[in-house]
């Protein structure tokens, strides 16, 4: 079971760029980072493509794990993805791409979400040198915090 949020919602925003990382931290019930992975694989194997209504037109997503990392520092990594958003069905006319990495370090439970540049090299989001980052950084402060 997850409980609420412990330490808060972070944004940070890199302006001119269009860049943008959400950090969520929530306390597990009992660390139990296997059973979070499995829940992760199994939703995002249900919904591989998923269609998003939106008041204008609806809007198609697609999770890829191309790339996603393995391992992270700090603690244990559940799981990693983006998901990418585009304007036809057939996934023809992309729009923007969100990464997220899922981690837990003892009772602590981060999601990081990072939206890449939509100008660049990687506007795709196949680099998540910065989220894994982001993710390690807050490991070690909610590490800390868990253990005053």
């Amino acid at each position: 079971m997850i409980y609420g949020s412990s330490a808060g919602v972070v944004g940070e925003y890199r302006t001119g760029h269009g860049e943008q990382i959400t950090i969520n931290n929530f306390t597990l019930e009992a660390p139990d980072a296997a059973a979070l992975r499995a829940a992760l694989a199994k939703d995002v194997a249900a919904c591989r493509t998923f269609t998003l209504k939106t008041s204008t037109s609806p809007v198609y997503g697609s999770y890829v794990t191309k790339n996603a990392p393995t391992a992270i520092s700090s603690g244990d990594l559940v799981g990693a993805l983006t998901t990418e958003f585009y304007l036809a069905k057939n996934h023809k006319k992309f729009n923007n791409a969100n990464q997220y990495i899922y981690a837990v370090t003892g009772r602590a439970f981060v999601i990081v979400t990072h939206n890449p540049s939509p100008v660049g090299n990687d506007v795709k989001g196949r680099d998540f040198s910065q989220a894994s980052e982001t993710a390690s950084k807050q490991l070690v402060k909610l590490k800390a915090a868990f253990a005053s």
